[in-house]
């Protein structure tokens, strides 16, 4: 370790280690200089001795590595940018966050700073360990992990590793094994809504494969200082309307040039300004006078004047004559000035944007990140391309209207509570504005019941009117976990036009089938699907196969004296847990859309 100090940091540490202990050498000031050089040092190695020599193991077997860093409650020690430029694909992590609005900031951050690297250094895949959970065992349907990994693509995740599958070898013990007790998103074949899991898969393969292609857009490089981790730091001035990256010591040092009035790094990232944000008040002497070159080419610096650097190596006099130089000279602004409009901008909306740029198109996910619907003109830092809407659920393409001006072009743009867009811009724009007509919807038929319900027996259960399975007095009802099957009939005094089924409330997921025609599976509201191909006019027989999840099954085993359906390989809820809404809740309607 000695050895290794005096190698990173140039001077002997011996006379320094007192300081480890508490004791004062030469002055306080002085001492926390060789504290920070000494924890700079363990810094250093973890990155470069751990994730390093991971690196060339796996390279010498031809293995490809991916690694997470600190996640969250562990930023002490170390770099986690630094550590992740070791990797093939940089990884963050992600838990679901029930009941809360979303996840703890250092989840944010964490996934920033694994886009950041899969962008600054090349790797252009950032994954995520995604939909980790504790302490609620198979209660998630994709209408609940939705929210999660789309704000995952959103921070700059464009492939999600789903925390966990696990080994399922008993075929006739459901829902069967889990990992300890009720850790992780049960993602397996045992799941009750394992044979529908397909819309969602396809959902999110969409979603990652156009989120990897070309290249991340940003606007600023912001640097970060070399005090703390992003983890720790979590800097709350990033900009808003612009595309970033965080770049830490090793990226200002080594990575960053200028071409043509830009930040350009080796991998092709290019950035118009150069942020100085976080705890850089505090910043070496070799990275100052690499700001000091990055100005002199002609980059565009801006943050505050830093007042000293942390390191004992460094010679304080030059550091502040330098300093002096940037800031007092007026070289380098401390506020933030940008001479271009944000990338992308909704007025009063609270809406994540991530923008990637391939060699023939524009692609943006825009993600509503609140419980409420948000719309508006839409404003992209695009011109002379028209948009057009990708819909990752149905892998349909629609145009959009717009409309061109000073350079920006505006979109009226309508999300749903917590769902996302993929708005693309790839063909020439023959007109500076175009405008479509909007639908109109009318009820062609409103199917109210009754319904004929079939559980896990052959005899269906008539129901006047739809209900939740747990408003049911029937134990084998209402603690049902499965696919229970919906039957009905309506009349259509046309087969003119084009038909949407709307099912209301559906919990949780349901495939529907027309005149034994099977038209989709819907797992998120609103359960809507075109059916004006299975209509036809006159009668029409509709099927609806509605499958919930295992909660309620096992409370129901969980009652005292009940007979054992499921089996667990450990405890999972009490008898007095509250009871998931289960099945179609409607109402159910049949809307005609001209």
């Amino acid at each position: 370790m000695l050895a290794e100090f005096t190698r990173l940091r140039g001077y002997d540490a011996r006379p320094w280690l007192p300081a480890l202990a508490g004791w004062i050498v030469e002055s306080s000031a002085a001492s926390d200089r060789f504290l920070w050089d000494f924890r700079r040092t363990i810094t250093d190695l973890l990155a470069a001795a751990h994730y390093g020599q991971i690196k060339e193991v796996a390279r010498e077997r031809g293995l490809t590595l991916y690694g997470e860093a600190l996640e969250d409650e562990r930023p002490a020690l170390g770099d986690d940018m630094a550590m992740r430029r070791y990797t093939d694909i940089p990884m963050a992590a992600m838990w679901t966050y029930p009941g809360r609005d979303g996840p703890k900031p250092t989840y944010i951050f964490d996934h920033l700073g694994a886009a950041s690297v899969a962008h600054v250094y090349g790797q252009n895949i950032a994954a995520a360990e995604s939909l980790t959970a504790f302490g609620y065992p198979w209660a998630f349907a994709p209408r609940d992990l939705q929210p999660v990994t789309d704000l995952q693509f959103a921070l700059g995740i464009n492939r999600i590793v789903v925390h966990t599958s696990v080994h399922q070898p008993l075929s006739d013990r459901r829902p069967g094994m889990s990992l300890r007790t009720s850790l992780g998103q049960y993602f397996s074949r045992t799941e009750t809504w394992a044979e529908q899991a397909g819309p969602w898969v396809d959902y999110l393969s969409r979603n990652s494969f156009l989120l990897q292609q070309g290249r991340f857009v940003a606007d600023v490089a912001y640097f970060y200082g070399q005090e703390a981790p992003l983890t720790g730091l979590q800097p709350q001035d990033t900009p808003r309307g612009f595309g970033f990256d965080f770049v830490n010591d090793d990226v200002v040092l080594k990575q960053l040039r200028v071409a043509d009035g830009q930040l350009v790094t080796a991998s092709g990232m290019r950035y118009r300004i150069l942020y100085l944000g976080g705890s850089s008040r505090r910043m070496t002497l070799d990275v100052l006078r690499k700001v000091d070159e990055l100005v002199r080419a002609g980059a565009k610096v801006v943050g505050l004047k830093p007042i000293e650097s942390p390191s004992l190596a460094d010679d304080q006099a030059e550091f502040s004559r330098l300093a002096g130089a940037l800031w007092d000279a007026g070289r380098i602004s401390p506020t933030m000035e940008h001479d271009v409009p944000p990338d992308f901008e909704l007025d009063g909306a609270n809406v994540l944007f991530l923008h990637r740029r391939s060699a023939d198109a524009d692609i943006y996910f825009i993600s509503n990140r609140t419980q409420r619907a948000v719309a508006g003109d839409a404003a992209f830092r695009i011109d002379g391309k028209r948009p057009e809407l990708w819909d990752a659920e149905t892998g349909r393409i629609e145009d959009l209207a717009y409309r061109t001006e000073k350079g920006r072009t505006f979109v009226p743009l309508q999300l749903d509570p917590l769902r996302s867009a993929l708005v693309v811009f790839r063909k020439a724009a023959t007109a500076t504005e175009r405008s479509l007509p909007k639908p109109v919807e009318t009820v062609a038929a409103t199917i109210a019941g009754p319904w004929k319900v079939k559980f896990d027996s052959p005899d269906a259960l008539t129901l006047p009117t739809l209900v939740s399975w747990t408003e049911r007095p029937e134990p084998d009802i209402r603690y049902f976990s499965g696919t229970a099957t919906y039957s009905a009939a309506f009349d259509s005094p046309t087969q003119r036009g084009r038909f949407v089924l709307d099912l209301g409330d559906v919990r949780e997921l349901s495939t529907v089938t027309v005149n034994g025609k099977a038209v989709a599976t819907l797992w998120r509201p609103p359960f809507r699907v075109d059916v004006t191909e299975a209509i036809k006019r006159g009668r029409n027989d509709i099927s609806i196969a509605v499958t919930n999840l295992w909660v309620n099954r096992l409370i129901g085993d969980a009652q005292p004296g009940a007979k054992q359906h499921t089996f667990t390989t450990g405890p999972t809820y009490l008898p007095t847990a509250p009871l998931r809404p289960s099945g179609l809740l409607g109402p159910v309607r049949v809307l005609r859309v001209n």
